[in-house]
């Protein structure tokens, strides 16, 4: 895959295949998705949303589609919006 990726985002892909014996092969093939989006979002917002994915273990699959979403919001509200929402549960308003 080096000619298609790149060898350090190939690197990258390596890395994480490192962990299918910790997480299982299912938990695998959801960072590897997330991993695609490295082209498009950048590798800030990609160590954002890995950071989340690893809360699936202790939050369930159920909350963290909800933080993934959040998450993708990041773009289009900016960093800075309120950061209580993910207390209180996104309630669809910005309260910027």
């Amino acid at each position: 895959m080096d000619n298609i990726m790149g060898e350090g985002e190939m690197k990258h892909l390596l890395t994480i295949g490192m962990m299918d014996n910790i997480m299982g092969e299912g938990e695998m093939k959801h960072l590897l998705t997330m991993g695609m989006m490295d082209n498009i979002m950048g590798e800030g917002e990609m160590k954002h949303l890995l950071t989340m994915g690893m809360m699936d273990n202790i939050m369930g699959e159920g909350e963290m589609k909800h933080l993934l979403t959040m998450g993708m919001m990041d773009n289009i509200m900016g960093e800075e919006r309120d950061e209580t929402s993910f207390d209180n549960g996104y309630d669809g308003q910005y309260h910027g």
